[in-house]
């Protein structure tokens, strides 16, 4: 009975100070908010000033249909003209979003590692959500995510949520949604991580043909087009394809290196830029603590497979895997879409609740 004891989850000291880690977060991150606008460079508020100014009519002919409907949005909700009180909402949904990912007896499973992901979560959501943003509506559908029941019909439910989201504001969502559900329906069953690359290269198998079919120019070919003539990015955070040339069977491998270089930005690291080289590490330890996570899942899988009950719940569970097969679709069409490192950072960032659902959580014994 005492080895029982041993082993069953119960706060502990480290446990408890997670939990206040986590309200405290929370709280500095909202404070923040209100002013954290004034002290930002302003190449982090582009997309807050197109947003801002077409709800003005400053910028009447704006040069994305997506500024007018995400400005409509905020109109719509009474928030033009106050963002302090927009970005004070937008953290609030945040950090419904992160309880609704990591429930309250779960934080106290947390180890340091979780706890440095609650801090750089917080600390990424005030930058590049404490404004103006379409990802305040990300932010809204992965908390939808982490709050709708279990059962296909839900996993339904939310795809059809993404292809309006990616009706109303980004086109690549509606991409994002087909492969939630492939994602959503293999993940559970995959018990190799090597069935992954295989599915990542089937994917970008099928886009190339449907982008041959539909765009005319292959999936290597998109990001290409947004980039030329840009010069609102530095040049040293611009994603730039080395297999621009590639197609047809060679586009999938050519997709999967830019999607290796998403995961592991290595042209961050050999920038010589510090922001840079922090921004590179932020990225890593995401994707390397989500890879665990994944594998983490993978295990207690095939543990459940064998008839061994794993703790933590199947509600967890499907929470994790709803979080593995969404970040896994995002990050995927990212690899084809994404322009910069910046503004993938700041994509990214409104998904960072998943990345917390993810998180493997230390088994607690008897902390003294």
């Amino acid at each position: 009975m005492n080895n029982v004891a041993l082993y069953r989850p119960v706060p502990g000291q480290l446990g408890a100070f997670a939990q206040a880690t986590a309200i405290a977060c929370a709280g500095v991150a909202c404070t923040m908010a209100l002013f954290a606008r004034d002290l930002l460079p302003s190449r982090f508020l582009l997309d807050d000033a197109h947003i801002q100014g077409t709800m003005n009519s400053a910028f009447a002919d704006s040069k994305a249909e997506s500024f007018k409907n995400i400005a409509a949005v905020y109109s719509e909700l009474g928030l033009a003209g106050q963002p302090a009180l927009a970005a004070l909402i937008t953290l609030l949904l945040f950090s419904a979003a992160v309880f609704a990912a990591i429930r309250w007896t779960d934080l106290a499973r947390f180890g340091f590692i979780g706890m440095a992901m609650l801090i750089i979560s917080f600390a990424l959501a005030v930058v590049y959500l404490g404004q103006y943003s379409k990802e305040s509506v990300s932010l809204a559908v992965v908390l939808l995510l982490m709050l709708l029941p279990r059962g296909i019909l839900f996993d339904v439910a939310f795809a059809s949520v993404c292809v309006g989201y990616g009706l109303l504001l980004r086109p690549y969502w509606m991409i994002v949604a087909a492969l939630y559900l492939l994602w959503r329906v293999a993940l559970p069953r995959i018990r190799h991580p090597l069935w992954i690359p295989v599915l990542v290269l089937g994917t970008y198998l099928v886009l190339e043909q449907l982008f041959q079919w539909y765009f005319g120019f292959g999936i290597g070919g998109h990001r290409q087009l947004v980039n030329e003539g840009r010069s609102d990015v530095e040049v040293g955070s611009l994603i730039q394809s080395p297999f621009l040339e590639a197609e047809g069977l060679l586009a999938a491998p050519a997709a999967a290196a830019m999607l290796f270089g998403l995961l592991l930005p290595m042209q961050l690291f050999v920038s010589g830029s510090l922001y840079h080289l922090a921004s590179g590490l932020v990225i890593t330890f995401l994707w390397v603590a989500a890879g665990a996570g994944v594998w983490h899942l993978m295990q207690r899988q095939q543990q459940t497979a064998a008839g061994v009950r794993s703790n933590g719940g199947d509600n967890r569970t499907s929470r994790a895997v709803r979080a593995g097969a969404l970040l896994l679709a995002f990050v995927t069409v990212q690899a084809v879409f994404e322009p910069d490192f910046g503004s993938y950072l700041k994509h990214l960032t409104a998904l960072l609740p998943l990345f917390l659902a993810l998180l493997p959580l230390r088994e607690m014994g008897r902390l003294r």
